[in-house]
């Protein structure tokens, strides 16, 4: 591929290099530790990709900027956290990062393999929009009755509210088949606030508030910061490609939910608790999010564990071919084996897909599936319809779960209870959407 930077785009790049050198070398003087070349180094190599595909889309949100972006909080942050104690730094987790490094590496060469298409589609048209907005509507009142079957009739709202997120996780397993509604609710919030913008109708936006505050209601009930961040991304997308807000905008909302990504847990946990926000009760962690997969793969990879040879993608594909199975995540597999008090409570942990990976092929899977990764989110970010628009839009949401899940958990829900209804609601409005 030809690379082409304009000026403006170089000297953003130079200085960066100048900024992240300042910053690195400070550190290294402070703490004295090549850990923290070695940070600086991921942070050059990868900050590099991310200003050259800002340069090439002129979009400040994209899979390549966001891929990186949090890969580097994944890769990195345990290994800052704990710069100054390197007894918890051992030969796994250093492994682990390199694990990382290379997958990261990977990825970006195959999305940069696909050459860039002009994402020229943002207005919708010949499109039955009588058809859609019923069929949304229907899906709205189906999330609507089956959430409130399940919360408020069979397992109780109190019930359910005081619950710990362990405890809401055994409650709720109990209908799993059923909890499809809070995907519906995410693809209805981003086709209706689409339509909206093409069309400017009403009943699109107050569909869309709707599901906004039912989905605000869910993460606070839940405490989950992954969900909260999987309907709003692609919300905050839609908005910046239709200049509803600025690339300026976009940066100040991220930095402000990044602070909010770290204090949720404690803010809402104190709420619920105390029925206010206490300010001693804040804490701004990111360690279960950004550190558990190194404890995660510590625990496995210190183990006698065996390679998969492929058994947990083969399982990933059969789910995508037959939505009920008996097929266990990964996720699941680990709290059973390793973490057996946590498994019996009805709690559970994230996983890694780079760790999923190695356990399937050793480094050759790092290679080979984060390259592949690379090539997919390049070509489904080069959309040119409001189909692939809109599954653009429930990916991109989704990005982050490269490194803290494994592709079953991935790609079975998106596919089933996001992707499929889209392709549905598009062909029954009697359009080609392919």
């Amino acid at each position: 591929m030809k690379v082409i930077m304009k000026k403006k785009y170089l000297n953003l790049l130079i200085l960066f290099y100048l900024f992240s050198i300042t910053i690195g070398m400070s550190f290294f003087i402070y703490y004295r530790s090549a850990l923290v070349i070695l940070v600086l180094l991921s942070f050059l190599l990868f900050g590099t990709f991310i200003i050259f595909d800002y340069s090439q889309t002129n979009l400040i949100i994209s899979f390549g900027i966001l891929f990186n972006l949090f890969g580097l909080l994944y890769s990195n942050y345990y290994i800052l956290e704990n710069i100054t104690n390197p007894s918890y730094l051992n030969n796994t987790v250093f492994f682990s990062y390199f694990l990382s490094i290379i997958s990261m590496a990977c990825f970006n060469i195959g999305y940069f393999s696909v050459p860039y298409l002009k994402n020229s589609f943002l207005k919708i048209e010949k499109i039955n929009t009588k058809v859609v907005y019923l069929f949304l509507l229907f899906l709205f009142i189906l999330s609507v009755l089956t959430e409130y079957y399940v919360i408020f009739i069979k397992i109780g709202f109190s019930s359910f509210f005081s619950s710990s997120r362990a405890h809401q996780s055994l409650l709720i397993s109990q209908y799993s088949s059923l909890t499809f509604y809070k995907s519906f609710f995410i693809i209805i919030a981003i086709c209706t606030l689409l339509f909206y913008l093409n069309f400017k109708e009403k009943k699109y936006l107050y569909l869309f508030i709707g599901c906004f505050i039912i989905n605000i209601f869910n993460t606070y009930v839940s405490v989950s910061r992954a969900e909260i961040f999987t309907f709003l991304l692609p919300i905050i997308y839609l908005l910046y490609i239709y200049k509803k807000i600025t690339t300026k905008q976009v940066i100040i909302l991220a930095l402000l939910f990044f602070i909010l990504f770290g204090a949720w847990k404690s803010v809402i946990s104190s709420f619920k608790q105390n029925g206010e926000i206490k300010k001693e009760n804040v804490v701004l962690s990111f360690d279960s999010e950004f550190n558990s997969w190194y404890k995660i793969s510590e625990n496995i990879l210190d183990s006698d564990h065996q390679f998969l040879y492929g058994k947990s993608y083969l399982e990933t594909f059969y789910n995508l071919l037959i939505p009920i199975t008996k097929s266990e995540p990964l996720s699941k597999w680990y709290v059973r084996n390793y973490e057996f008090d946590v498994y019996i409570k009805g709690g559970g942990r994230g996983f890694s897909g780079v760790l999923e990976a190695y356990l399937n092929f050793g480094l050759i899977g790092n290679i080979i599936v984060f390259f592949l990764y690379g090539v997919l989110f390049k070509k489904i970010s080069n959309y040119n319809n409001e189909i692939s628009m809109i599954i653009f839009l429930i990916v991109i949401g989704s990005v982050y779960q490269l490194f803290r899940s494994e592709s079953y958990s991935l790609w079975k829900t998106m596919y089933w209870f996001k992707i499929i209804p889209i392709l549905i609601i598009f062909k029954i409005s009697k359009r080609r959407y392919l």
